[in-house]
């Protein structure tokens, strides 16, 4: 098994990249408790159980193609988030 594969987290931005949201809107989700999975907080880092991503669905994981029309996009509807109103 290698190296990438053994991990039981990743870092915050690297879940987004996963997700399809930018860092920043990450960051924020986070930082409202609304991020789609639990983050686990080691100081001033952020991490993501790389188990909770993969019980996601329509993330593309576990070789499940992504429709780009069904990626998650978020449901923040604080100030802080921007082009998330409609």
């Amino acid at each position: 098994m290698d190296k990438e594969a053994a991990r039981k987290t990743i870092d915050l931005p690297e879940a987004c990249s996963w997700l399809g949201i930018g860092r920043s809107h990450g960051y924020n989700l986070a930082g409202l408790d609304e991020f789609p999975v639990p983050v686990i907080r080691l100081g001033r880092r952020i991490m993501v159980s790389r188990e909770a991503l993969e019980a996601l669905p329509g993330t593309g994981l576990r070789g499940v193609p992504v429709n780009p029309d069904q990626r998650y996009t978020g449901s923040c509807l604080s100030p802080l988030c921007p082009g998330e109103r409609q």
